[in-house]
């Protein structure tokens, strides 16, 4: 067998290892979810990923979505604050206390950072 195929192979089976533990991470965040509510399935879901790696995973630099997770996470009425910003009732959103501009930043057209 060439090495190219054997370089192929081992790019394939890592893939698939990959795959089946996010499936089975899926999987079990979905159950939880369900019997849980989503916060807590959200919470469930850092703290096995924090676990499994760690520490957090690396994300990429302004993700306005992590942002918008991790500032719900934070709060009491997080999952009201996700479907408006889900929503892109982003002005409902800013109503809400402390929440940092990388929510929305590359979420909202709009919004201007304070400048500091």
């Amino acid at each position: 067998m060439s090495e190219i195929i054997k370089n192929h192979l081992e790019l394939l089976e890592n893939r698939i290892e990959e795959l089946t533990t996010v499936n089975r991470f899926e999987s079990n965040f979905q159950e939880h979810c369900e019997t849980e509510g989503l916060i807590d399935g959200l919470k469930y879901s850092a703290s096995k990923l924090k676990s499994a790696r760690g520490g957090f995973p690396v994300v990429e630099k302004n993700n306005p979505a992590v942002a918008a997770i991790a500032y719900a996470l934070e709060n009491d009425e997080g999952i009201e604050f996700l479907r408006y910003w889900n929503e892109g009732d982003f002005d409902i959103c800013r109503e809400w206390n402390n929440v940092p501009d990388e929510v929305f930043i590359g979420a909202d057209s709009l919004f201007k950072p304070e400048k500091k």
